[in-house]
């Protein structure tokens, strides 16, 4: 399964962009017997594009599955593009069955029977999931998935100057969607943040932390006041790492990153 495809690239104009693309991701082998997945990610240049993007990349390259989102940055390996009309896809194979579309969620609820009884049976404990940040119920969305799953959600906010396109199968918005893996795909995370430097004495309204308790219940707390170099080291420390069962043999992949505000 160790065998994915990396392939980004910047310009002008979506079409020249993407081709220079697929050029790249015509060097990945096509092994039988496995389902392939893309993940793709656009710069928000490119965002009112999206829906003749993802249609190109199903045509040229024969896959149907296709999840991503839009991003102000893009990150690839060894590569970043801002503020220009940029592309990055990933390509993956899986095993048979290995992997789920989740179509949009626009509100707290259970999963579609479908997907719950596909989870279930194939111990789902991972997903890639993007946010609509429009969306103010998306905090309850994620964490009723993560309680659904009892698992681990990777990716975040859907960010764009423009319109805030994602892809789940197709392009969509105004919810959470991605991508279901199965319990035995293994999984490499690492977490990326960064910050802004603010006065010593800087006064904040309110702030809202969220963070996961061993049983994945959403644990919610507000505050409001003067913040400290001691407050803000809790802050940062208010979200445990969460730790997931160590899979055999972790395969390393192309990184493969989009950038919020």
């Amino acid at each position: 399964m160790a065998n994915f495809a990396l392939a980004h690239a910047a310009g002008t104009a979506w079409k020249s962009i993407c081709e220079e693309c697929l050029a790249e991701l015509a060097q990945h082998e096509n092994e039988s017997g496995f389902e392939k997945l893309g993940l793709v990610y656009i710069s928000d240049h490119l965002a009112g594009d999206a829906k003749k993007i993802i249609a190109l990349l199903r045509i040229k390259t024969g896959i149907s599955d296709w999840v991503g989102s839009v991003g102000m940055g893009i990150c690839a390996t060894g590569h970043e593009y801002f503020d220009q009309p940029a592309i990055a896809i990933l390509i993956t194979d899986f095993p048979p069955d290995s992997f789920r579309l989740l179509e949009t969620q626009e509100s707290p609820g259970d999963l579609p029977a479908s997907i719950a009884d596909w989870a279930r049976s194939r111990e789902s404990r991972f997903g890639i999931v993007h946010a609509d940040p429009r969306n103010g119920d998306i905090l309850d969305i994620i964490a009723g998935l993560a309680e659904s799953l009892d698992g681990f959600l990777v990716a975040g906010l859907t960010s764009s100057r423009g319109e805030l396109a994602q892809s789940s199968g197709e392009v969509t918005s105004a919810g959470v969607s991605g991508v279901l893996l199965a319990g035995d795909v293994p999984v490499v995370t690492a977490l990326s943040q960064t910050c802004m430097p603010m006065h010593r004495g800087a006064r904040l309204p309110r702030v809202r932390i969220m963070s996961s308790s061993s049983s994945t219940a959403a644990r919610r707390s507000t505050f409001s006041g003067k913040i400290s170099a001691n407050c803000w080291h809790a802050i940062y420390s208010a979200s445990p790492a969460t730790s997931l069962s160590p899979s055999p043999s972790p395969i390393p992949i192309p990184e493969i990153i989009w950038c919020g505000t």
